[in-house]
């Protein structure tokens, strides 16, 4: 079917796009009186840079977002991490190595 470490990169893909739906990223909500900030999905929360980026600054906002690219990077690594490791439990009986 396919080899391991593809394997890994797709269950990493798989893993992205679940957390990236789950509420678990921060966002910054701009209004015409406040900014406030709340947890969304990792597509609102990209959304919500622009305004936060023209509101408050790029220091700012890279001071702000820079767990969520922690997240990110945890969500990605992790994912073929755990597709690599469920790839070698599973051995040859339903992942093969031909192309």
């Amino acid at each position: 079917m396919a080899p391991r470490w593809r394997f890994a990169a797709s269950f990493s893909l798989v893993a992205f796009g679940l957390c990236s739906f789950l509420p678990i990223w921060h966002a910054i909500y701009i209004g015409s009186w406040e900014a406030t900030g709340g947890t969304a999905s990792f597509w609102t929360m990209l959304g919500s840079v622009p305004p936060a980026t023209k509101h408050f600054g790029v220091g700012w906002v890279l001071e702000y977002y820079w767990f969520e690219s922690v997240k990110f990077n945890v969500v990605v690594v992790g994912g073929f991490g755990l597709g690599w490791w469920l790839a070698g439990q599973q051995g040859d009986s339903t992942i093969s190595t031909r192309t």
